[in-house]
């Protein structure tokens, strides 16, 4: 992971009273989203995987012919949001909020950590 695993606030400013906050797009949305959008489509998505030399598909059907996410899928998600968690646990933050929707998903498939709303700094 080359960028930073956490949503990174670009600027910041108070106008009338109200704090406005600009941070870096994520063109992707949430885990949530990104995996519901997946299991809405009915189309079979290629994701070409370079280590590997082939293109794998990111949707197959079930038995019942509901489209569900390939298990290699959930693992790579799994293992980019243990990366987002341990870069934060290095610099001495404990998050308290890590559910799907606090993950957001950039448009070159890198995930970033956000709300850090209920987070305890431990330095």
């Amino acid at each position: 992971m080359n960028e930073c695993p956490v949503l990174m606030l670009r600027e910041a400013w108070e106008e009338r009273g109200i704090l406005y906050m600009c941070s870096e797009y994520c063109d992707l949305g949430n885990i949530n989203d990104y995996i519901s959008k997946r299991e809405q489509s009915l189309v079979e998505v290629q994701l070409q995987e370079p280590k590997l030399k082939r293109t794998s598909s990111l949707l197959v059907k079930s038995s019942s012919g509901v489209p569900m996410i390939r298990e290699h899928k959930i693992w790579q998600i799994l293992s980019e949001m243990a990366k987002c968690i341990l870069h934060v646990h290095a610099h001495g933050i404990v998050h308290l909020d890590i559910k799907p929707s606090n993950f957001l998903i950039t448009d070159q498939h890198q995930f970033k950590l956000t709300d850090f709303g209920v987070s305890i700094d431990l330095q």
